[in-house]
């Protein structure tokens, strides 16, 4: 049985309500025309994705980065997860930011039960970040 622990020492983004309607800029000049012409004569429906906010965005880029550099390539499922949270994290939704960067990071292949079998989160109270514990099962 293998164990890791690491610190995130910034603040975790929570993913509720933190998403942006984006276009590629050139794109968007190039079809601004088309678009007003269109929603004049339809009157209805919309011309646009949805993407994360760039602040969620960056934050599982360097979770990401952060769990590479903390964790095996070689991690076998399943896994323990244990997730500390400080400061006011929104609990589920910083979650949601966790499990992204470390499918992002390559080290775990998704956040379904046969990869992570059994997690632990707790609120520590005062501060900013966490700290994540990933344990390999015994088979």
């Amino acid at each position: 049985m293998r164990i890791w622990s690491y610190p995130i020492e910034f603040p975790i983004p929570s993913k509720k309500n933190r998403y942006e309607i984006r276009f590629f800029p050139p794109f968007w000049l190039a079809i601004k025309g088309i678009v007003s012409r269109f929603r004049k004569s339809v009157k209805q429906g919309r011309l646009y994705w949805i993407d994360k906010d760039l602040t969620v965005a960056r934050a599982e880029t360097a979770l990401s980065y952060i769990a590479k550099t903390h964790l095996p390539k070689d991690i076998k499922p399943p896994v323990v997860l244990e997730v500390e949270l400080y400061g006011e994290a929104d609990i589920d939704n910083s979650l949601g930011v966790i499990f992204e960067s470390l499918h992002l990071s390559g080290r775990l292949p998704d956040d379904n039960p046969r990869v992570i079998s059994e997690l632990h989160v707790y609120h520590r109270g005062p501060g900013e970040g966490a700290r994540i514990t990933v344990e390999e099962k015994e088979p």
